[in-house]
This record gives C-alpha cells, sequence and structure tokens, in this order.
C-alpha cells in the first residue's frame, strides 16, 4: 500500500502542478508575448524582418518606380518607393537587388536622406538597405550600384512595412537589364 501511495503522489506531481503553473503564468503574463526575432540571416534570405507574421495577400499599394529603365555598364539606377495614394504612407522598408532571383548583389546607399537608411551586410557587404527609423514618409529614393562589368536582368525584391502587422514581403520590381553600351 506504501509503494501505491507514493507512486500516486508522484503521478500528482507530475500531472497536475505543471498545469496549474502554466495555467498561472498565461493569467500573471497574458500581456507579454514572445515572439523570436528573425536573425540577420533569416532576413537576408527571406526578406520578412518580422518573424511570424505573413506578408499581406491583398493589393500592394505602393509604386516601384525604376530610372533609368535601361541602365549601361556602370550606371546607378535608382528605386523610388511611393502610396498609390496619399493614405499609404511607408513605415519601414527593406530592398535587395538579385540578378536572377538568387542572392543580392551590387551596393546601395539612400539617395535622399543617408540618416533615412541603413546599409545591412547581406553574403557580401552593402547589398541591402533598410530603414534607420521607423516613420511615415510619403516616399523613399534608394541609389543602387552594380559590379562594375555586370550586363544583363536585375530586378528589386522590396518589402514594405506599413504598420506593425501590416507588412508585404518581398514584392518583385519590373525587371530592368544592363546594356553594354549606348
Amino acid at each position: 500500500m506504501e509503494i501505491f501511495h507514493k507512486y500516486t503522489t508522484l503521478a500528482y506531481l507530475i500531472l497536475f502542478i505543471p498545469i496549474h503553473n502554466i495555467d498561472s503564468y498565461k493569467r500573471n503574463n497574458a500581456k507579454k508575448t514572445f515572439i523570436k526575432k528573425p536573425t540577420r540571416v533569416e532576413i537576408c534570405n527571406s526578406l520578412n524582418p518580422v518573424f511570424g507574421i505573413s506578408g499581406q495577400n491583398r493589393t500592394f499599394p505602393y509604386d516601384l518606380i525604376i530610372n533609368p529603365q535601361n541602365p549601361y555598364i556602370g550606371d546607378k539606377v535608382t528605386l523610388t518607393i511611393k502610396g498609390t495614394n496619399s493614405k499609404d504612407k511607408l513605415g519601414g522598408f527593406l530592398v535587395q537587388v538579385r540578378p536572377d532571383f538568387n542572392i543580392p548583389f551590387g551596393k546601395f546607399s539612400p539617395a535622399d536622406n543617408p540618416k533615412d537608411a541603413k546599409i545591412i551586410n547581406c553574403v557580401s557587404q552593402l547589398t541591402t538597405i533598410t530603414h534607420g527609423k521607423f516613420n511615415h514618409r510619403d516616399l523613399v529614393s534608394l541609389t543602387w550600384t552594380p559590379p562594375p562589368t555586370y550586363t544583363g536582368p536585375a530586378v528589386f525584391f522590396v518589402t514594405i512595412i506599413k504598420a506593425r502587422k501590416v507588412i508585404w514581403v518581398a514584392i518583385k520590381s519590373e525587371p530592368f537589364w544592363y546594356l553594354k553600351s549606348k
């Protein structure tokens, strides 16, 4: 009988005390959420800086304006991102250029306000650019420089964070082509 009592006490301790503790923890910490922050490598690969939040599947409300559309070897390209109407402000952004939907390449610099953006080194230096501060802005302009002798296609991959849980991830621009000579 004494052995039975030991085992039932042990079973009670194993089964019920952890449940009570979990329930108590949930009540006392209901407002706390534990969301894992993605690593730099995860951000570089997925272009999703917010772990656990999927991209929007509604229409992308921003214009991606590329200038020039057909650059020549060595030309810099400017990407301007702006809302399609005045309500569509940009909160944050994350941008890469990829030649064939593979790895990011080239180098970024902010075209308008250097304090408004910061560079992230993904794969190699200066290949990714993001917002410096989360500010609601009408537009952002970024300058991208290809490798010195690059010819061929390139595509901007753009992530826009409009609000805390409103994000569009890795939206592709129209391809632009680097031409050999004028």
